[in-house]
């Protein structure tokens, strides 16, 4: 890997008085990368593009060696440089992920442990169903002491956190706690069934009664 004999170099005579010797250290981060055949193919490369020759991995002192005349090493440093540097963004951008994998099967776990329902609701009826600032459903986790999640269709959390198909047209509300008789009262809380009623536009006025009193009548009687 990092050690083996490179070819023969075909350069010509090597004044020895020319040759610089260069070591890149290599960040823990990306140390297993450097043991790997892209380290080789990249640094091969970088012999390649700037006349050096000979650029391998030290496993042993954690290093990058780089061998050849002064200007074209110096040339090597910065792409190794560069390269490094990609593969620790690389490393973190991996290492990112998989703390969101972590978090969300730990989110999925604790959900499973615990009693859940879910009701798919039109999108029309969301509004309802928050409230004003989150008034209602602020209501609904307190009174039955529960968690709900609203998750709508494509998003993240439809592919993370169910196996509900969500139509592109409603949307997911998932209700979870410690007790069952809990989390489906609070389940019927949030079903709710819309009907449209046609009304003549003569009849609006006889609907809504002085200043919408019998529409708020009919609301606090209902409790729609």
């Amino acid at each position: 890997m990092g050690d083996q004999i490179r070819p023969v170099n075909d350069k010509g005579t090597v004044e020895i008085e020319n040759l610089k010797r260069s070591s890149t250290k290599v960040p823990s981060a990306v140390f297993s990368w450097a043991q790997t055949d892209d380290c080789v193919e990249k640094l091969e490369n970088v012999i390649s593009r700037t006349g050096i020759y000979n650029a391998s991995f030290r496993p042993e002192e954690k290093e990058i060696v780089l061998i050849g005349e002064k200007k074209p090493v110096d040339r090597a440093e910065i792409l190794v440089s560069f390269i490094i540097e990609h593969q620790k963004d690389l490393a973190q951008i991996d290492n990112d992920n998989e703390k969101i994998l972590k978090n969300i099967e730990t989110k999925k776990s604790k959900i499973k442990s615990q009693a859940v329902e879910e009701v798919l609701v039109p999108k029309e009826l969301l509004g309802i169903i928050i409230g004003k600032s989150g008034a209602n459903l602020n209501f609904i986790k307190q009174e039955y002491n529960v968690n709900i999640q609203i998750i709508e269709a494509n998003s993240e959390e439809a592919h993370s956190y169910t196996d509900t198909v969500i139509p592109e047209n409603k949307a997911l509300v998932r209700i979870f706690g410690s007790n069952q008789s809990w989390v489906k009262e609070a389940k019927a809380y949030i079903c709710i069934n819309r009907n449209t009623y046609p009304i003549e536009k003569d009849k609006i006025d006889y609907i809504r009664g002085y200043k919408n009193s019998i529409l708020n009548d009919m609301k606090e009687r209902s409790g729609c």
